[in-house]
């Protein structure tokens, strides 16, 4: 869903303007113009996807060799998604400049757990919100 919506962005802003001098759409072009939008946006929709697949594959394949739950398997699972996204400029130094940096980011975020995306007390604060257990009692 990332890919698409980052692809629909990309054909916003990349898309050659499909109307004439007075601001009539020009239906001709417009429809010239919708199989490159297409493709922008489908584009970058595969690309995200195989990248999630990619880090999957990675995350997966480590936590089954190493036989444990630990920060590395994410450091491998996003150094497949980071070289994947790096190979699309098709060069190597790139790409491992992306494998290495979406590895440590994703390792630092599987350190870090929940606390780097929320903060309970601040949710309890904010919208009075409170664990099931103290519901219950």
């Amino acid at each position: 869903m990332t890919g698409t919506f980052f692809g629909s962005g990309m054909a916003a802003w990349s898309a050659p303007p499909t109307s004439d001098a007075k601001g009539f759409q020009a239906a001709r072009a417009a429809s010239n113009e919708l199989p490159k939008v297409i493709a922008t946006v489908g584009r970058s929709a595969v690309l995200f996807a195989a990248v999630g697949v990619a880090f999957a594959i990675g995350d997966n394949l480590s936590e089954q060799v190493m036989d444990k739950k630990s920060p590395v398997n994410g450091f491998f699972g996003g150094v497949c998604g980071g070289a994947l996204i790096g190979l699309q400029t098709r060069r190597l130094d790139v790409a491992a400049g992306a494998a290495l940096g979406c590895g440590l980011l994703s390792m630092g975020l599987e350190m870090n757990g929940p606390k780097i995306i929320t903060n309970p007390q601040m949710w309890e604060r904010r919208f009075g919100l409170r664990k099931a257990e103290e519901k219950a009692a």
